[in-house]
């Protein structure tokens, strides 16, 4: 009996799985780094949000930098802590006008 071959398969797996998790991650990190971009979120995507005008995907994206300081706030030391430094309550968003 050759102990060998399930050896190779053990250290293919170890190879092929982190891979393809680190592709899907990466994928999944820009696709929402171009919703912070334009200030979407998943759902949006979607079915975007309704105005009086209509539907309208882009009715909340102000330009990239107002985009990203609206969701992040203006304290840089805050950014990836999990506290409230979002520009706004919660209930009224500036739009595009």
């Amino acid at each position: 009996m050759n102990l060998e071959e399930p050896g190779r398969f053990h250290i293919l797996v170890l190879f092929i799985v982190p891979v393809m998790f680190t592709i899907s991650l990466i994928s999944s990190f820009g696709y929402h780094c171009y919703f912070v971009s334009v200030n979407r979120s998943t759902l949006e995507s979607f079915r975007p949000p309704i105005f009086r005008t209509g539907p309208n995907k882009d009715g909340f994206s102000l330009r990239r930098k107002a985009n990203f300081t609206e969701i992040f706030g203006w304290n840089k030391s805050k950014w990836f802590l999990p506290v409230h430094s979002s520009l706004g309550n919660g209930v009224i968003f500036p739009t595009r006008t």
